[in-house]
């Protein structure tokens, strides 16, 4: 995964963009989609390497990470605004692994409680630990929690 350009609007790789209103055709490219096009993106998304970062992190967490490629899926929470559904699967070793995936609609504080099952559950791109029962969460941005 890498920048085309040095222009985040650019990158490649699997990333799909929900293009703002105000999104406008880039310069130095045909306008159309795919490798040869693009659009240009207003500042407020921030420098192009922090959107680089974090794609690089979830996808070295989706790598590390199987059950969030296989196993069982359940939706724990539901609402207007927000969703959250956990993977789980059982290793050959007898081991139980479980991830769950929180995303919210709103770009400001979204507070949610979820049920998880015992034991201590990671953050895994902040590192934040919680034990498992009912884990009370801001949703703002998407969480992914890892059982450990």
């Amino acid at each position: 995964l890498g920048l085309q350009g040095g222009d985040e609007a650019g990158m490649e790789g699997g990333v799909r963009w929900v293009e703002p209103d105000d999104a406008k055709p880039a310069e130095g490219r045909n306008g159309g989609r795919g490798a040869s096009g693009g659009m240009s993106f207003p500042t407020s998304f921030g420098p192009a390497q922090s959107t680089l970062g974090i794609e690089q992190r979830l996808i070295r967490v989706r790598l590390e990470t199987p059950v969030l490629h296989t196993g069982s899926l359940r939706f724990i929470h539901a609402e207007k605004d927000a969703i959250a559904f956990m993977r789980e699967t059982t290793a050959a070793d007898g081991q139980v692994q479980r991830a769950v995936a929180l995303a919210s609609r709103r770009d400001s504080q979204h507070i949610v409680t979820l049920p998880l099952p015992g034991g201590e559950w990671r953050d895994a791109l902040s590192g934040e630990v919680h034990a498992g029962g009912s884990v009370t969460l801001d949703a703002a941005g998407g969480r992914l929690l890892r059982q450990h």
